[in-house]
């Protein structure tokens, strides 16, 4: 029977010792992770120090403290590094040319202690990834704004690299007309978990969803359909709303692929303009899905000056 109780005592202090040592859960699993004793508190009295002025830096600094702001109430500004100043309870962000050969433009050491913490790496890329690290190790519950909130994040020492250099996911926006606020906010998760692009389907059988304003019927009528039970269903993002789209994705370190579907696919194009099919016949936007005859003409000249 001791033998029993010291096997379960030995068990459970193992478990809870893990338990308290925990490699945290971060998404995609970094190269490395060391973790160290205690953690490094991010508050209202927070500092966010740069140590160079280059704009692309200072442009993820600014971000970065704006999303901070939401959580943490801080009132910091981002500080110029000074040689010889003492910086506490410090977050630096620092590039560093030396780094390239071994990380990449993309890779980041994030290092965390007690009183300060560090994310350096060759290029503003590379800083901005570890800044998507670091919030994943804030606690999950941390999504609104509380005033001077204290979040204990844990001391450690990530080094990590992208093991792929095209990290996407898609978005068909086809089918299902997504508004803008939406876009953007997809563009916030695939900048958090480290994509680099969005697959943007905009035209389709079912609608076509941009503007091009030499043929305006593709927005006119392409966008719309009517539904079985009568209603219209509609919707196409603005010149104005896409340029602002790829902008913000710019900022988060993510290029956007357009996909503008050929030959077939394209039934919501041939409402609009039917001299884009080779019967020439006018049809409607599709509200079914599968696979249609209509498509666009090869044989006609027209067609490839339209694409």
């Amino acid at each position: 029977m001791k033998k029993y109780y010291l096997f379960m005592m030995l068990f459970y202090s193992s478990f809870f010792a893990f338990a308290i040592n925990k490699t945290p859960d971060i998404i995609p699993l970094p190269s490395k992770i060391t973790m160290k004793e205690g953690n490094f508190l991010i508050n209202n009295k927070t500092n966010i120090v740069v140590e160079d002025q280059l704009t692309g830096i200072i442009d993820v600094a600014d971000l970065f403290l704006n999303q901070l702001k939401t959580l943490a109430a801080t009132s910091t500004e981002i500080h110029q590094f000074e040689k010889g100043e003492k910086y506490n309870q410090t977050i630096l962000l620092k590039t560093m040319g030396n780094l390239s050969d071994s990380l990449g433009e993309e890779g980041y050491i994030l290092d965390i202690n007690p009183n300060n913490l560090s994310i350096l790496a060759s290029t503003p890329k590379g800083i901005f990834y570890g800044i998507q690290t670091l919030w994943q190790l804030f606690p999950s519950k941390a999504t609104t704004v509380q005033a001077v909130k204290t979040y204990a994040i844990p001391a450690l020492t990530i080094v990590d690299k992208p093991r792929f250099k095209w990290r996407g996911m898609l978005l068909d926006c086809c089918r299902h007309f997504m508004p803008k606020e939406t876009i953007l906010k997809y563009i916030d998760l695939l900048a958090f978990y480290k994509m680099n692009r969005l697959h943007w389907h905009l035209t389709e059988d079912q609608a076509w969803r941009i503007e091009i304003k030499q043929y305006p019927n593709l927005t006119n009528i392409g966008s719309k359909r009517i539904e079985e039970d009568g209603s219209e269903y509609k919707g196409f993002y603005s010149q104005v709303e896409v340029k602002e789209i790829v902008e913000y994705a710019a900022k988060r370190n993510i290029s956007i692929v357009p996909e503008i579907e050929m030959p077939g696919h394209s039934i919501a194009a041939i409402a609009s303009y039917p001299f884009l099919s080779c019967t020439q016949q006018p049809i409607k936007t599709e509200t079914n899905w599968g696979v249609f005859k209509d498509v666009y003409c090869a044989g006609n000249d027209s067609v490839f000056q339209f694409l």
